[in-house]
């Protein structure tokens, strides 16, 4: 019996060294938690370190042939024997739909975020400069990507100098026109660039013929100084320039200043025109008639990039963009209004798919105002900072109706106090709205102030993540979101309420022909004191009799609060009746808390969470309710730190670090 047993045994040994030598590292790699198990694969079971791995032999978990030491080279994944090699894929940092910047992943795994197999931008720094963008000439950068820099040249176009130069001239370097228009008059489809000295120019120019106007020239040697060198357009006459029914003009280093003694306009664009403007100012410049920087018409698409619009002071009315059925693209723009005794608003847009990256907005106080007034199309606003002046009657930083809007990254804010209504955004009957990492700040209001009112159709998408909603006071009601509409995803917001007569924290009104769930994760809410009513969080339902509402590790917070839920007939007043979840409309809710967030300075706008806060670690991942388009903004915070720091979700728009 004892021999049989040293035969066997004998025999399993040779199996478990012949086990080793395939796996070519000669250690016990296992993984059985036994006491002879080499836990850092150096080839000795007995070392005194065994968690230290020295050696140089081969490592190789997953038997493929690579891993740490192999000569094979190493694997990028040591788990799967399916795959090892280490694979580069592209980004698009700079965001001009181009891919330029590497990184690396496993390959067979997917592609990480946002990232493309084949790079095809030259400079993914510069969202001026990719395949499809527009030569700009002799200012040291290949905008196109052909590996050149354009130059002025007598064969492809004239050159232009006020100063010295005359119409009966060839427009050449040594004979240049001395208007643009004469440029313009004699451009052909081959020769269709203008190549203009620094300098004012009194004219208005009407682009007769397709073509390129680039400013910021010297007329001694033509070189050119876009920083330097000021060319400006200033005229007396209906507009500064004018692109007529479809066609197309590109427009570099030349300002545009509309007249001062009428209704005033830099930029006209007939139906179907396109332009590009690039790096220099559209300016309206009346005092006591209508200001509009650019005016398009019907169909038509507008690029401004690394450029300013602004406007003076005046009587009448301020539009900063005025445009309808077109396309709107506004990148790296500074946007400032002067005050208006009428109205004003900075982009008056109908049915135009807009996207604004990186705008920067100043607009000055006005009788009333919009910051935007949009009905129907599509609007995204990434990176975009608007400061509202005060107004004398009603100030709304977004006015929209019908119209798809996603802002990202962005902060909009009222100042000063407004003698009727200050709002954030009001949006009647959005086809779709995504507010992700946003900020909102409204001042006081003689009568009523709110940071977000949705008055939807039932059929839309809400989703409002990792946002601020901070409301000022208020005579009558003031109120921190307001949503109706039947598919709200609220997740990780901070909302406060200033003081009114009510005081409104979160109000969600379920309605529309197809109930669904409205889930409401994750939030700071807070009401102000109310002398009338003050309610942190209200729920209707309008819709089929099930409940929808999902209210989970909430904080709900008000000095002395009526309701921590007003419900139909319910007022829940204590957290672990709102936990119970026996009040109208509840599906779900669990672990809400009623505490003082303990924020770092909330009178004076900062709401990171202080060390102690009761927030840290209070929330929970929300990411499996989120719809697909927005689940990454779950996992990060307003600010884009990883969520979570620590055990958990903090409850909030901010995510502690500490």
């Amino acid at each position: 019996m004892r021999a049989g047993y040293w035969i066997l045994m004998l025999v399993l040994m040779g199996l478990l060294a012949a086990g080793a030598t395939a796996c070519g590292c000669g250690d016990d790699d296992d993984d059985d938690s036994a006491s002879d198990d080499d836990s850092d694969d150096d080839d000795d079971d007995d070392d005194d370190d065994d968690d230290d791995d020295t050696s140089d032999a081969c490592v190789d978990e997953d038997g493929d042939g690579f891993g740490d030491g192999c000569d094979a080279g190493p694997d990028c994944d040591d788990t799967d024997d399916t795959k090892h090699e280490i694979a580069t894929a592209y980004t698009d940092e700079d965001e001009d739909g181009f891919y330029g910047t590497s990184v690396t992943y496993c390959e067979g795994d997917a592609l990480p975020d946002g990232a493309a197999d084949d790079k095809d931008d030259c400079d993914d720094t510069d969202p001026m400069a990719n395949p499809d963008a527009t030569e700009l000439p002799d200012d040291g950068v290949d905008q196109d990507c052909d590996g050149d820099d354009g130059a002025a040249s007598e064969d492809d176009g004239f050159f232009v100098n006020q100063d010295s130069g005359s119409d009966a001239n060839p427009g050449t370097k040594a004979e240049p026109f001395q208007t643009i228009q004469k440029a313009v008059d004699n451009f052909t489809p081959t020769k269709n660039a203008a190549y203009i000295a620094q300098g004012n120019y009194p004219e208005q120019i009407d682009m007769t013929s397709d073509g390129f106007l680039f400013g910021a020239y010297e007329a001694g040697g033509w070189t050119r100084d876009v920083d330097g060198n000021e060319t400006t357009v200033t005229t007396n006459a209906d507009y500064a320039l004018q692109v007529p029914m479809d066609g197309s003009a590109v427009i570099d280093a030349l300002t545009l200043r509309g007249r001062s003694n009428d209704d005033s306009i830099a930029l006209s664009l007939e139906d179907g025109a396109h332009a590009e403007f690039y790096r220099a100012e559209l300016h309206a410049r009346a005092s006591a008639h209508k200001n509009y920087p650019v005016t398009a018409s019907l169909n038509s698409s507008l690029r401004i990039q690394s450029a300013e619009l602004k406007t003076e002071s005046t009587t009448d009315i301020i539009y900063g963009v005025i445009m309808g059925n077109g396309v709107l693209t506004l990148r790296d723009v500074k946007i400032s209004t002067g005050e208006s005794s009428t109205g004003s608003a900075v982009l008056y847009l109908t049915n135009v798919s807009t996207d604004l990256r990186d705008v920067d907005i100043l607009q000055a106080g006005a009788k009333a105002m919009y910051g935007f007034a949009l009905l129907g199309g599509a609007f995204t606003a990434t990176r975009v900072e608007l400061d509202q002046g005060s107004s004398t009657n009603a100030q709304r930083i977004f006015e929209t109706t019908k119209a798809a809007i996603t802002l990202v990254d962005s902060t909009f804010s009222t100042a000063g106090s407004s003698a009727s209504e200050s709002f954030g955004l009001y949006a009647d009957q959005p086809t779709e709205l995504n507010i992700l990492n946003t900020r909102f700040e409204i001042s006081d209001a003689a009568t009523s102030a709110a940071g977000l009112v949705v008055n939807g159709i039932g059929t839309a998408d809400v989703n409002v993540i990792n946002s601020f909603f901070l409301v000022g006071d208020a005579g009558d009601t003031a109120v921190g979101v307001l949503l109706a509409s039947n598919n709200n995803f609220f997740a990780n917001n901070t909302v406060v309420a200033g003081d009114a007569m009510q005081s409104l924290g979160l109000r969600a009104i379920i309605r529309g022909d197809e109930a669904r769930d409205t889930f409401v994760l994750n939030n700071y809410i807070q009401c102000g004191t109310g002398s009338t009513n003050e309610i942190v969080t209200s729920f209707d339902q309008t819709v089929d009799p099930t409940p929808r509402i999902v209210l989970n590790n909430n904080d709900l917070v008000g000095d002395a609060p009526d309701c921590l839920i007003d419900a139909d007939a319910d007022c829940v007043t204590d957290v672990a009746d709102v936990n119970d979840c026996m009040w109208d409309f509840c599906a779900e809710a669990q672990e809400n808390i009623s505490e003082d967030a303990d924020f770092v300075d909330a009178p004076g706008g900062d709401f990171h969470l202080a060390s102690g806060s009761p927030l840290i670690d209070a929330g929970a991942d929300p990411t499996d309710d989120a719809p697909n388009d927005v689940k990454p903004y779950c996992a990060v915070d307003s600010e884009g730190d990883e969520r979570p720091q620590g055990s958990t979700w903090d409850i909030g728009a901010d995510e502690a670090t500490f």
